[in-house]
């Protein structure tokens, strides 16, 4: 492990999660399942049929802006701290966040970033594919939440999140990173979108890095500290781990199809050790920016 590492912190195993619910109650578990709508998979009929115990459902397509086209983008500040004070938690609570694919539980991790969240916010090593590899219990149907007494006060980060604008200026100036966790096919445009009305390819001097080779696979469990560094270096960044250090020359933006498993890479990236001041999220993605109604320049990989 490396020294700079926040794997301790924030990043907990199922043993651990385990032992801790049994001993504190300021421990709110989530399960951020999400599916691409080509999947033919409901995260919330799924979490019906089996979830960790007392885990609240985190619904990324609703608890969203309802007034634009492109899908999950963060919500107003004002239905975020409704919504998590109906889910009965409050400000300093420690969070644990998993799901069923390695998909989407980053984006509720990054989500409660970009709002301030004071207390923990940790992923569950493994999610709920290493729960039940190692025989935990589940259960089903929907938990009896209570409304939290003290409602939730947000604050906005917004230096966390990347406009479209910042993107086409960096198209020029290259002051950061973009790092997209899309497939290899769908990065180099040899595989269309999945979403209607998109352009196939990538943002010009863009990364990749699909975010599924941030795991094992036969367990969803997180790769090492330095196998994960390397994943970064062989992509193309400058990054280097120097007298205990992580060293990286440029802020990093990460992209995808629609904001979600690019916070697999901010996660990873702030598991090393950089610090989210130099991590953004391109919230609208490639689902913005590739529009086909737009001029926008998209490379491609033949």
């Amino acid at each position: 492990m490396l020294k700079t590492s926040n794997r301790l912190s924030s990043l907990v195993s199922c043993q651990a999660l385990k032992e801790a619910i049994n001993k504190t109650s300021n421990i709110k578990i989530i399960d951020g399942s999400w599916h691409m709508p080509a999947m033919k998979r409901n995260g919330y009929e799924e979490y019906l049929k089996e979830h960790i115990p007392n885990a609240r459902f985190f619904d990324i397509d609703g608890l969203s802006d309802q007034n634009t086209d492109l899908p999950h983008m963060f919500p107003s500040v004002e239905l975020f701290e409704k919504s998590i004070t109906e889910m009965g938690i409050e400000n300093t609570d420690q969070i644990v966040v998993y799901d069923t694919a390695f998909t989407s539980a980053f984006r509720v991790w990054y989500t409660f970033k970009v709002f301030g969240h004071e207390g923990k916010v940790s992923l569950l090593d493994g999610g709920l594919t290493k729960w039940k590899l190692l025989g935990y219990p589940i259960e089903s149907g929907k938990p009896n939440i209570t409304p939290s007494s003290h409602p939730y006060k947000a604050k906005y980060q917004s230096d966390f999140v990347a406009r479209m604008d910042e993107i086409l200026d960096n198209l020029n100036n290259q002051k950061s990173y973009i790092v997209d966790a899309r497939s290899a096919e769908r990065f180099n445009g040899t595989q269309p979108e999945p979403r209607p009305n998109l352009k196939s390819g990538h943002i010009p001097n863009s990364f990749n890095i699909p975010f599924p080779t941030l795991v094992n696979p036969e367990d969803k469990t997180f790769k090492t500290d330095e196998e994960i560094l390397k994943l970064f270096q062989n992509s193309g960044l400058n990054i280097q781990y120097i007298n205990d250090k992580i060293v990286i020359d440029k802020p990093i933006i990460g992209s995808c199809g629609s904001g979600v498993t690019a916070c697999a890479l901010l996660y990873s990236l702030n598991l090393l050790g950089v610090s989210l001041d130099k991590l953004r999220i391109y919230d609208g993605s490639f689902s913005e920016y590739g529009k086909e109604s737009f001029t926008n320049p998209v490379s491609q990989r033949k």
